[in-house]
């Protein structure tokens, strides 16, 4: 189902195995010490990554240019790396939330990632090439 897992770090691997033992969230909040709201959270975000990871193309740069995003686009990706939600996007940038709203979706859409998370671990890849 997943071709990446092997990418995940070892408290992911870990964390992935819980869920696909069956246990509830509140199972695994126990065992991990996390509250059962983070142990969604978490797994959310592992799938994400997973998503983001079997999205990419096999052979081809995993750090993929932003080049195909516009100035604007950009910025935007920016705001949504630091986990701003439409509305911190608008204010931030001057544009009413549904013009934020539709840039991030086309931001979404450029990249080929299903969630704002996809996006950000891309532009954190790409940020960190960049600076390496």
């Amino acid at each position: 189902m997943y071709q990446q897992t092997e990418r995940l770090n070892d408290a992911e691997q870990a964390m992935l195995a819980l869920v696909g033992s069956g246990r509830t969230y509140s199972d695994i909040a126990s065992a991990t010490g996390l509250a059962d709201r983070e142990v969604g959270l978490v797994v959310r975000l592992i799938f994400d990554k997973i998503a983001v990871l079997d999205a990419e193309p096999t052979g081809v740069d995993p750090y993929r240019e932003l080049g195909c995003l516009s100035y604007r686009q950009q910025q935007v990706l920016i705001l949504l790396a630091a986990d701003k939600t439409n509305q911190g996007i608008a204010t931030a940038l001057a544009l009413s939330a549904g013009r934020a709203k539709d840039i991030v979706s086309e931001v979404l859409r450029r990249l080929n990632v299903p969630s704002r998370t996809g996006a950000a671990i891309i532009f954190t890849r790409a940020l960190g090439r960049a600076t390496a």
